[in-house]
C-alpha cells in the first residue's frame, strides 16, 4: 500500500474550485489513472488560511502527471510488518449508518451514546479489533450535502472518531485498513488512520 500527502496550497482551492466533498473528490480520483484497478482512499486532514492537507491510501502511487505546482504530492510505501502491532492509537471518519427494518431504507445514527455503542459493536464484530468505550471519543459530527456530477444530492453524516485499538482478527483488521470501512469511501470516509504504540501503557 501506498501512503500519499497531498498539500493544497490557495491556489490549487481556487483553480480546482474545491468547495464540497464532491470537487475534493474530483481531485483526489484525477491522480490515478481509470485503467488502475486499485483502491483510493482518502481524508481531508483540513488545513488554515494557506492551505489543506489530504491524506490519501492507495494500491498504486498517484500519477506524477497529475501533480503540478498547486497540488503537491508526497508518497511512501506503507512498511512491512505496520499491521503486526498489539496496540494502535486511531482516527476515522465514518459515516454511520443503519437499516430501518420498517422501510428498509438506511437512515443515520445520531447522537453521542448511540454512535459510541455502534462503534465498538462493529469493531469487534466485523472490522477485527477491539476499541474499549473509556478510550474512545468523538471528535466532530458534521453534515454535508451536495450534488454528484449526475445532478444526484448526497448527504453525509460525518462522525470522526478517535481513540485506541487492539488488533483481535488479522485478517479483518488487514482489510479494514486496506479497503477502508463503511460507506461514502469516494468522498472521504473509511480511511482508518493508524499509529502504533509501543510501549503498551493500557
Amino acid at each position: 500500500m501506498i501512503a500519499s500527502i497531498l498539500s493544497l496550497d490557495r491556489s490549487a482551492i481556487k483553480k480546482f474550485r474545491i468547495s464540497d466533498p464532491y470537487s475534493l473528490h474530483r481531485v483526489v480520483y484525477s491522480l490515478f489513472l481509470r485503467e488502475q484497478d486499485g483502491r483510493v482512499l482518502y481524508v481531508d486532514q483540513g488545513g488554515n488560511s494557506l492551505g489543506r492537507k489530504i491524506l490519501i491510501l492507495s494500491t498504486d502511487y498517484p500519477k506524477k502527471e497529475g501533480a503540478t505546482s498547486e497540488l503537491h504530492v508526497d508518497s511512501r510505501v506503507v512498511p512491512d510488518g505496520f499491521l503486526n502491532y498489539q496496540l494502535y492509537r486511531f482516527k476515522i471518519t465514518l459515516n454511520p449508518s443503519k437499516r430501518n427494518r420498517a422501510t428498509g431504507k438506511r437512515q443515520a445514527i445520531v447522537g453521542h451514546k448511540e454512535l459510541i455503542s455502534w462503534f465498538c459493536f462493529k469493531s469487534e464484530s466485523q472490522w477485527g479489533f477491539v476499541t474499549p468505550e473509556k478510550n474512545l471519543q468523538i471528535d466532530k459530527i458534521e453534515v454535508l450535502s451536495f450534488e454528484a456530477k449526475d445532478g444526484r444530492k448526497i448527504t453525509l453524516n460525518q462522525v470522526t472518531f478517535s481513540g485506541v485499538l487492539f488488533p483481535r482478527d488479522a485478517e479483518r483488521f488487514n482489510r479494514s485498513f486496506v479497503a477502508g470501512i463503511g460507506s461514502a469511501k469516494a468522498f472521504g470516509c473509511g480511511l482508518l488512520q493508524i499509529t502504533p504504540v509501543i510501549d503498551n501503557i493500557f
